[in-house]
């Protein structure tokens, strides 16, 4: 595996300066890059590894999730506030949102969606799931009281779903295959609170302490029928803080794997062998960064309250 020149000497591939803080970026999949924050959202193109600006539209959120819903074109997002907003692409020049959905008590961390689109899952200080079929109505509120929910992920075949906050545990649920509930079926005590994690298979997900120099592998035990952790992989920090958002994320295809740590954006290459391999340690200088890795891992989109700048990377691959 290597990555391209750009990335390894640290100088994105495309950027484009923007004075508010952003607090997440998302890559869909009509070549836009959609960026949100401070009451604006930021719209690019993306064509040839190159942004193009679009045009910025003032709205009156301040917003911390965005997610999108492929099969009609549309965008989810969470607020400071608790709210969620579905958006279609074209509205958001024109700052009209379709629909608002259930609300949180509190700001939304994370949002995502199951592979078939119909499920969406939102997390705050418990997670809320909404059914589409059932014209987005509300339909399960897991985990309520919870301090924080920092993060959550869904694994490949969508009936486990992992989550990690301020509580100092990781908490495994399951799906029910009658009723379609969510259980909890195995909680994970932690010394630290949890910030980031993330499913590489059904069997393995990776998990991010706050503040601490590795990641930690869990994997499927199927004597005891429970995950437990397997090993842990180093990683730089030289920070005492770390910003919330910028979800870890993986991408199947490449089998890459992406982890903000602190002031680092980390890296990985998942072999055949199972063995993380860091091909890239990217060092912003500030912890305050946010942004996302495309579908097909190609590329990695970023803002940071250092440069101020949206800034494009481009992931190539070549094979172990």
């Amino acid at each position: 595996m290597n990555i391209s020149k750009q990335l390894n000497s640290h100088i994105p591939k495309s950027q484009h300066y923007i004075r508010e803080s952003l607090y997440t970026l998302i890559f869909t999949i009509n070549q836009l890059v959609i960026a949100a924050g401070l009451e604006k959202f930021i719209i690019y193109s993306l064509k040839n590894g190159q942004l193009k600006f679009l045009g910025q539209v003032i709205q009156n959120d301040i917003i911390f999730s965005l997610c999108q819903i492929k099969c009609s074109n549309s965008i989810l997002s969470g607020n400071i506030d608790g709210d969620i907003k579905i958006w279609h692409h074209t509205g958001l020049y024109h700052s009209k949102y379709l629909m608002k959905l259930q609300k949180h008590n509190s700001k939304i961390s994370n949002i995502i969606m199951n592979k078939d689109e119909d499920q969406i899952y939102s997390c705050s200080t418990s997670i809320i799931v909404i059914d589409k079929k059932q014209q987005y109505k509300y339909c399960q509120n897991i985990l309520q009281n919870t301090t924080s929910i920092r993060c959550m992920s869904l694994h490949e075949s969508q009936n486990k779903l992992i989550v990690c906050g301020l509580e100092k545990q990781i908490i495994i649920l399951q799906q029910d295959p009658l009723d379609l509930k969510w259980n909890k079926i195995q909680k994970i005590n932690i010394k630290i609170n949890g910030e980031r994690l993330c499913f590489i298979n059904d069997n393995q997900f990776v998990f991010q302490q706050y503040l601490k120099n590795q990641i930690q592998i869990f994997e499927f035990n199927y004597s005891t029928k429970q995950f437990q952790q397997s090993k842990e992989i180093k990683i730089l920090n030289i920070s005492n803080k770390c910003n919330f958002g910028f979800q870890m994320q993986f991408c199947k295809e490449t089998q890459i794997l992406i982890n903000k740590n602190t002031q680092f954006v980390n890296i990985f290459k998942i072999t055949s062998k199972n063995e993380f391999i860091i091909i890239s340690q990217i060092d912003f200088d500030t912890s305050k960064i946010f942004g996302s890795m495309s579908e097909d891992g190609k590329y990695l989109i970023t803002w940071d309250d250092k440069s101020r700048c949206v800034q494009l990377w481009e992931l190539i691959d070549l094979h172990f």
